[in-house]
């Protein structure tokens, strides 16, 4: 059976470069946080491990306000492969979470963990005329298996995400909707949600406005990632069009990160293994109803891309079958459209995977149900 997550398509079975086993294993991460009472907050600090390298050890993450800096201990609260593969494939990543060496014997070239670490951070002694809190992550090493930046396997991963603590108590981050899909299929169109949720509300019941933005990766808290030629961190791969920029992306031409939405649309045209990064900026509205920066995370990502062995991508469609992606709706009316998901390997079956989405539905009235026990089921 493939599995096919909402809003992101990929082949499953797929052949790739060698990956050596090495000592370094980072594949990115990222820092949110939840409000924990009037004056301070839960951190989550999400870390993403290349299966082919070292184990995951114990972790800190440093707060900074103006002058106070407060180095924080993490805490393990969860460890999984997220290796987007068949459920009968295997996987270079152990049977239990952080193994090393992990499945070495596995075919498939691949694997990746998620782990998530939590601390709760207090901002009480922190003057109260300094408003922005800096949360940051720094860890040695990146994927050896990098081959579009310099220094694999000894440059770090530095992430941060940025606290504006005057707008406490209770206030949260932003939240990504879905993992990162770290492999990818060359020569095929891809549309990848980096997108993120806000629950926050302002005093009129309007949610904060999120930004996306394509961002530097960093090596530590100074130096940005290094890319070997002719890369960029806005061109991290070739793509159909590179080396040319494109503002909006209709034709699958470019490498584009759509600000409002935070789907990335290209269509890798050659193999590589190279990381990215992408800035989300909450802006919420004060009770004179001007806007202001609340908060900014970072999210650091690996791309995989690989050679595919012929299998069809399964695609979803757009509103009511057709390739339409938008529909008008009046408030106040109620409106239903189907989504159909296909595959051309049509002794294939695909399944329809909801679940990361369903989260963002709390408070619009909006219900999502999909068909089930169907080869190509409708949502």
């Amino acid at each position: 059976m493939k599995r096919l997550k909402l809003l992101w398509l990929m082949a499953l079975l797929m052949l790739g470069v060698q990956i050596p086993t090495q000592a370094s294993h980072l594949f990115g991460g990222d820092i949110t946080w939840k409000g924990y009472g009037k004056d301070s907050v839960v951190a989550y600090v999400t870390v993403y491990r290349d299966c082919n390298g070292i184990s995951v050890t114990g972790y800190s993450l440093i707060s900074k306000a103006d002058t106070a800096v407060k180095n924080l201990t993490l805490r393990q609260i969860y460890g999984k492969d997220i290796t987007p593969t068949c459920k009968k494939s295997c996987t270079r990543c152990g049977t239990t979470a952080n193994t090393y060496p992990g499945n070495a014997s596995c075919t498939f070239l691949y694997g990746v963990e998620k782990f998530v670490y939590s601390t709760k951070l207090s901002f009480k002694g922190i003057n109260k005329a300094v408003c922005d809190v800096t949360l940051s992550f720094e860890e040695c090493c990146r994927s050896y298996s990098l081959t579009n930046a310099a220094s694999a396997g000894s440059s770090g991963l530095y992430i941060q995400s940025t606290i504006n603590r005057c707008v406490l108590p209770y206030d949260n981050s932003p939240r990504f909707v879905a993992d990162p899909a770290f492999i990818v299929p060359v020569n095929t169109c891809h549309s990848v949600d980096l997108s993120a949720t806000d629950y926050d509300t302002d005093a009129s019941g309007f949610r904060d406005s999120l930004v996306y933005s394509i961002y530097k990766p960093y090596s530590d808290r100074s130096n940005a990632m290094v890319y070997n030629m002719p890369y960029i961190y806005t061109e991290p791969l070739k793509y159909a069009g590179f080396p040319k920029v494109f503002k909006t992306n209709t034709t699958c031409q470019g490498f584009v990160l759509d600000s409002k939405t935070g789907i990335l649309t290209f269509k890798p045209t050659a193999t590589c293994i190279t990381p990215m990064a992408i800035k989300v900026e909450c802006y919420g509205v004060n009770s004179y109803g001007k806007k202001y920066l609340k908060a900014e995370i970072h999210r650091d990502l690996t791309f995989i891309v690989v050679s595919s062995t012929g299998n069809s991508i399964p695609t979803l469609s757009g509103i009511n079958g057709t390739a339409a992606t938008d529909i008008d709706m009046c408030t106040g009316t109620k409106t239903c459209f189907t989504v159909n998901a296909y595959d051309a390997d049509l002794k294939d079956s695909v399944s329809v995977d909801t679940a990361n989405y369903l989260g963002n539905t709390r408070g619009t009235g909006l219900t999502i149900n999909t068909e089930t026990n169907k080869p190509h089921p409708r949502t």
